[in-house]
């Protein structure tokens, strides 16, 4: 999930020490949990006022209104929700939070038709770790070719050229190919079989993420190594 291009984006927290890296990243994290606890609000706020009110003085919908509480308390109970994922994030000094904030900020700008600043940001959080790439699908669907561009030229830039000065160019595009393979293919130096557990690494935690085990995972009855009677997922049963 890490491209190799992530060391040199966290290089200048490894210079620091250990108390000062961990100390920056907090705050960071906590500016982008400021930033998003905003955007939420914002957001709910802006949907709820958009709801139509059918009739102004019926007493059925003041209580409709009443027992949902507003804007304010369904922000709450989503809060509540989330709150266990977002304390584990700041305990574990996990990238969730900036990895949010950059592609929440990403499509945002997108709306403003600040296309080349929209793209920079998500190939950013994208060669931070690979899963914000599934959100540039809704502007590759409504043809955003601008921000497409930028992400493309962003991440060409990021992982050419600041990765071939750090590691040097012969190095940094042997560390690229061999995370591609892995994570199209995954750690096994065998053809993965979805018939053979061991052959897609199937282990209860630590299981084989490359694109073609995932879907192996999800589409066919793959038995999980030393658990046959543990649940499967098969979406095309």
């Amino acid at each position: 999930a890490y491209p190799p291009i992530t060391y040199a984006l966290f290089a200048p927290l490894g210079a620091l020490p250990l108390w000062a890296a961990a100390a920056l990243w907090y705050l960071i994290n906590l500016g982008c949990s400021i930033y998003l606890w905003r955007e939420a609000r914002t957001w709910v706020r802006c949907e709820f006022a958009t709801v139509p009110v059918l009739s102004p003085d019926p007493p059925v919908t003041a209580g409709i209104r009443t027992t949902s509480g507003g804007p304010q308390s369904i922000l709450n109970r989503a809060v509540l929700a989330v709150l266990p994922a977002w304390i584990g994030s700041l305990l574990l000094g996990q990238n969730m939070l900036p990895l949010m904030a950059l592609t929440w900020g990403a499509f945002q700008l997108a709306r403003q038709q600040r296309s080349w600043l929209a793209g920079g940001l998500l190939a950013l959080a994208a060669v931070i770790k690979v899963l914000p790439a599934v959100f540039l699908w809704p502007l590759i669907w409504t043809r955003n070719y601008r921000v497409m561009l930028a992400f493309g030229s962003t991440a060409l830039l990021l992982v050419g050229g600041l990765g071939s000065l750090y590691f040097g160019p012969r190095t940094n595009l042997e560390f690229h190919r061999k995370w591609l393979k892995f994570a199209v293919q995954g750690p096994e130096n065998r053809t993965p079989d979805p018939g053979a557990p061991n052959t897609l690494r199937g282990s209860l935690r630590y299981h084989n993420q490359s694109i073609e085990a995932v879907l192996a995972r999800l589409l066919m009855d793959v038995p999980i190594h030393n658990r046959p009677q543990a649940p499967r997922v098969n979406l095309l049963s």
